[in-house]
Formats: C-alpha cells, structure tokens, sequence
C-alpha cells in the first residue's frame, strides 16, 4: 500500500505558500483601502477561509476512504486464502493471488482466457461441486463443503474446503477456498497410526486395555472386545467397568486400578472372571501410564490361564498321586540335579539315611549334595574316593557319558554286609539330572549264590549220570549183539510156523539195539566227549549211501524213497551230518503209511537247504519247538514207534 501524505504538514506547506504570494504582489492601492472595503474584505476572507475548511473536511474523508480500500485491496490480493468470484457456468470472473497459485497460473491469463473452475475439480468431486454452486445462488446463507482439485493428470490431489456465498442480486458466487490438503494427510496418517495401533493390540496374544484417571477406557483390543460380547473395540471405548461387568467384579478391578495410581507401580492378580456365561481364571498386570512425569491412567494386560490351570491342578493331584505310589515302594528312590544335589527323595529313602547315616533330611536346607548324606557308611557312593565306582557311574550319567547304568555293590551297615542294586537313569531333557534307585537284593543275592551251589551239584550229577549211561550203554551192546546171534541161529532151526515169533523177537532186538544207541549218543553229548571233525566230501555220495540203507525198509512199506542229485560239496563232520540225515530220514518212512519220501537240496535266502519231505501224519506248526526235547513224541496211534531220543 502506497503512504499517504499526513494532512496537517500539508496545510501548514499552502499556508505558507500563499502568505509568501501575498507579500510579493502587495501594492499601494492595498494601503489606502477605506474602512469599509476593509470590513468586506475580511468578510470575504472569512467566507473564503470556511469554504477551504469545509474542501479539507471532504478531502480528508476522501482521503480516509482510499485508505481503507487500499487496505481491502492488500487483505484481498495476499489473505493467505484463495478467493474466487464466479459466474453461475463456474467461469472465473475475480481471482486473488492465492487463487492463482492454488491452481498454479498466472491470474490474468485466467481472467483472459476466461478459464472455469470446475475444469480443475476432480471428477468423482464434480457433482458436489456443481450441486454447491446452485445452491448458494440460489440460497442465502454460507454453504460449505470439501472437494479435492486435480491440477495435472497423475499428479496428487489438492484438498480444499469451500465456503461459498452469492452477492447481493444472487448473480455471481463468491467462494473461499481453503487448502486442507496438508490437514488430510495428517489426518489419514491419524487413522493409519490409528489402525496400526489397533493391528498391534490385536496381534498381542492376551487382553490388552487402557483407561483413563477415571477408569474410562481409551482403548482396547479385540479380544478383549471379544471376551466381553462387545462386537468391536471402538464400542467399548468410553465405558468403564461396570458396563461390562457384575458390579462386585468391576469394583474389585476399580480398587486394583486405584492401587496402581496411587503406588505408581504395576501390580500383578490372579482373578476369576464371568465370560460367556462360565467363570474363567485370569492372570492379570496393571501398570501405571506416566505422561511428562505425570500418572495420567493405567495400562492392563490379561491372559486366559483357565486350561492352564486345571492342568496345573491335574498336576498336583497326579504329583501327589505318584509320589503315594513312590513312598509305597520299597525300593529307595532319589532324584539328583546335574551337581549332584538332592532335589527330591521318596520316603524309603529318606528312612535309610536317618536310620543309618544319622542324617535328618529335614533339618537341612535344600540343595544338600547326595554324597554328603550316606558317604559316611563304608560301601556307600563317595565323591571323596576316587575309587568309588558306585559315585563313578553316578557321575557318569550326571555329566552325560552314558544315559543309564546299573550296579550291584555291598555295603557295611551295623557290622552285617548287605548288597544293594543301584540304578541310575537321566532325566528327560531339557531337564538335566538323574534318578538314583536302590534296591535291598541281600536276600536275592544270598538266593542267588544258593542256587548256583545247587546247580553245580546237579551238573556234577548230571555229569555223572550221563558218564554212567555211556558205560553201562557200550557194555550192553556186547549182549545185545550176541542176542541177534543167537536168534538168527535159532530162526534157522524153527519151523516157517514159528518164524514170526522169531521175527518179532529180532524186531525187539532191533528198537532196543536203537534205544541203546540214541542213549549212548546222548551220553556222549551231555558228557562232552564228541568232537566235530568236519572235512569237504561231496553231498551226492553220502545221499546215495543214505538212501540205498533205508530203501529196504521204504520198499518193505511200499513207500517210494528217492533223492534229487546234487553236485554240491559240503564242509561239515560227514559221521554226524549222515547221522542227522539218517534220523530224519528213518522218521520220516517210520510215520509215512502211504506215498513216499523225497531228499533234496533247495536255495532259499540266499542259501543251501537240504530238506526232507514225506507224506506222513505230519508235525503241526506250533509243536515244531518240542520235537528236539528228550522222550518227547507228539501225538498218540502212529506215533509210538520210537524213544523220542533220535531228533
């Protein structure tokens, strides 16, 4: 705004001015002026000098006037608003300079090119825009509204808020446009910190909230929303305790958060809450919420520990219940940490070392190392004896070297010797530890020695019985073989109607020249004195030797016995493998009535078998395992030929 020239300096610079004229065009006719044109004259400067006053007066309204559109005129152009006169079309017809820069052209080019307004509105905004420009032309009044402008294609939007008012004959419309862009943006950042602050409540696995000095809640997640039958956080913002609780329950969590106001400190309760129509357990922390040194209202944290509770009292109970089944166990049971310390013991055990190591477990703080409370009985584990190898495999579960282990080991207590069986088992990781079992074995130990006394006097006569029988079987095998002389002689001698009997005698002589070979055999066996000389020999010959000794008898039965040819060669005692072969051979036509028997070699997994087959009674599956015990024969009828000696 241009300076206006102070008024008063003014008139006093034409007052002098004009006395300064006066002076220079004074004449002599002035000094003989009379009485009266001198009255006149003054009068006429009296007048003159009133009509000067009265000019000054209206220029200096005049002046005053120009002033104050001038300051208009500077409010207008630079108002940090932008300002828009329009036509009812939107065409601009006035403009300020923040109008110009808000749409970034030169504001005559504008007013020349008679530009609209609505060419720089966006086109999602265009019909608000247009409905709040009919309005206020043809409503008084302000009317108000926001729309976004959009200057280039791709560019960001603009955010302005209009405030619109038509002039007096509701012609033209004059609008204030305000940027609001900035305002948005924090805004949308708002929210958007709004929604991540939400997100992370949300995301925290527990009840989380915050409230006011007044127990008012400011937010809350949405399992706390959830917990409470509310369908968002945002309904519960607001309320307090007793909105959504019984009112016991919300007094009780008003005292809790008056506590944490006043101590300025967090508390942490274990409280029982109705949810969903069932009482549930919660652990709980209320803290303070400090702002510029100031406590300003409290922050909660709450997880349902309901499953974890009745877990914990499933426990107990099976604790409780386990440790009725340890302390009623004889056996004397320790539990030790990785440092060889006592964590717990049955009560078995703790008898032990009061009885007899003198200490009272009772009246020592926990902790207490396990050597520390039977090292002073002599056999007893001591960490003191590098020798001890009852604390040694101790140690070596204790320090991971092996993950079990199990000792037998006597001990001197009240001048009586008793043997103890000690196990010791690592904890279940990630726990680290032992468990240490002793068990009292005195009297199986006694049991034991008792019976291998016993035993090495029925093996001494074992032995001497199986010596026996392999005397007395090779002394009657003289009588025997004399027997099948003489009846051979006497079959010679008796008429063809007495030959059976003859037959059946030497039938006689025949099983019991068999029993006595299967006893000798045996006796030869328990006593230890068959030696195994195995040799190569080719497998056909002893088949074929084999088969032409029993195919009499097959014949004799009407049975056909045969082999099937091998070329295979063996490395086994060809004496004993005949006699295996033999046994299993004659067995085979002794229980076979029709059919025949079969000898041969079969592959299967990857080696030789050479099987017999025949077509007999057969032996049943689950009997297989007794057919090599001694006297035994399965079955009756057929099967009652034998001693049960020979397999």
């Amino acid at each position: 705004m241009k300076n206006q020239p102070d008024f008063a300096s003014m008139t006093k610079e034409l007052r002098r001015k004009a006395e300064s004229r006066l002076e220079k065009g004074a004449s002599a006719a002035d000094q003989a002026l009379s009485a009266e044109d001198a009255q006149r004259l003054v009068h006429e400067l009296r007048v003159h000098q009133i009509e000067l006053e009265m000019q000054n007066e209206s220029l200096r309204d005049a002046l005053a006037d120009a002033e104050t559109g001038q300051r208009f005129i500077d409010l207008y152009e630079f108002a940090p608003v932008a300002y828009f006169s329009l036509y009812p079309d939107s065409q601009i017809r006035l403009l300020n300079l923040t109008g110009a820069r808000l749409l970034n052209l030169d504001r005559m080019q504008l007013q020349r090119q008679r530009q609209h307004l609505a060419t720089y509105v966006a086109d999602e905004d265009l019909p608000v825009f247009n409905a709040m420009l009919t309005q206020a032309l043809s409503c008084e009044g302000i009317h108000s509204g926001e729309i976004r402008l959009r200057l280039q294609p791709g560019e960001a939007p603009i955010y302005v808020r209009i405030d619109a008012v038509a002039d007096l004959k509701m012609q033209v419309c004059n609008m204030a446009l305000t940027d609001i862009t900035q305002h948005k943006r924090l805004e949308q950042e708002v929210r958007r910190a709004d929604r991540y602050r939400q997100a992370i409540l949300d995301n925290i696995p527990c009840l989380v909230w915050l409230k006011d000095e007044d127990g008012h809640f400011l937010a809350v997640n949405t399992a706390f929303a959830q917990t409470f039958d509310s369908a968002s956080p945002e309904m519960l913002v607001g309320k307090n305790d007793f909105d959504i609780v019984p009112p016991d329950s919300a007094e009780a969590f008003r005292a809790d958060d008056r506590w944490v106001l006043e101590n300025g400190t967090s508390k942490y309760i274990e409280e029982r809450i109705e949810t969903g129509g069932e009482i549930r357990r919660f652990e709980t922390w209320k803290s303070p919420v400090v702002l510029d040194g100031r406590v300003i209202g409290t922050a909660g944290f709450s997880r349902d520990i309901t499953e974890r509770w009745e877990m914990t009292e499933r426990l107990r109970d099976s604790e409780s219940f386990n440790n009725a089944i340890i302390n009623s166990l004889t056996a004397q049971i320790v539990v030790l940490d990785e440092n060889g310390r006592i964590v717990s013991a049955n009560e078995a055990w703790e008898k032990f070392v009061t009885e007899h190591c003198g200490v009272d477990l009772v009246t020592h703080d926990p902790g207490l190392h396990y050597c520390s409370t039977c090292a002073s009985v002599p056999g007893q584990p001591c960490k003191a004896q590098p020798e001890c190898a009852v604390w040694k495999a101790i140690e070596d579960v204790l320090l991971g070297y092996r993950s079990s282990v199990t000792v037998d080991y006597c001990s001197q207590i009240s001048a009586k010797t008793y043997w103890f069986r000690m196990s010791v088992e690592a904890l279940p990781a990630p726990r680290r530890g032992a468990v240490v079992v002793h068990e009292d074995i005195t009297a199986l130990k006694q049991a034991v020695d008792e019976q291998k006394v016993a035993k090495a006097e029925a093996e001494q006569a074992n032995q001497a019985k199986s010596r026996f029988l392999a005397a007395a079987s090779h002394d009657l095998r003289q009588p025997l073989f004399a027997l099948s002389l003489y009846i051979g002689m006497l079959k010679k001698k008796l008429s063809s109607a007495d030959l059976t009997l003859a037959n059946n005698l030497t039938s006689c002589v025949s099983s019991l020249n068999e029993l006595l070979t299967d006893l000798l055999d045996i006796s030869k066996l328990d006593a230890g004195v068959v030696h195994v000389e195995a040799r190569n020999f080719p497998l056909a010959e002893l088949l074929d030797h084999l088969i032409s000794i029993h195919k009499p008898e097959a014949v004799l039965k009407g049975l056909h016995l045969r082999y099937v040819p091998s070329r295979l060669t063996v490395c086994t005692d060809p004496v004993l493998f005949k006699r295996i072969i033999g046994n299993l051979v004659a067995n085979a036509i002794r229980y076979t009535e029709r059919g025949g028997v079969v000898v041969g070699c079969r592959r299967h997994q990857g080696k030789v078998w050479l099987e017999v087959h025949d077509s007999g009674v057969g032996i049943p599956e689950e009997s297989l395992s007794e057919i090599f015990e001694e006297f035994s024969q399965l079955g009756a009828g057929g099967r009652n030929r034998g001693s049960g000696l020979g397999l």
